[in-house]
């Protein structure tokens, strides 16, 4: 077992980092209206346009979201 455990933090120092993946699932029984999920996307895209990464798009989006949610 101690062979393994050398390999394998040996093979760690190699690669620095593992990478694991989550799978997300869109929620069961929600639905969103038309005019809701047209909206977003319209202003996902001009965010988008204007120059905004799109991964913190999303990010600024989810914290505007909850923050009018309140």
């Amino acid at each position: 077992m101690s062979k393994f455990n050398k390999k394998l933090e040996e093979l760690n120092e190699n690669f620095k980092f593992i990478k694991y993946v989550k799978r997300e699932f869109y929620p069961k029984n929600f639905r969103l209206s038309e005019d809701f999920v047209s909206a977003f996307k319209k202003e996902y895209k001009r965010l988008i346009d204007e120059g905004i990464d799109p991964r913190r798009a999303l990010v600024k989006l989810n914290k505007a979201l909850f923050f009018h949610a309140k």
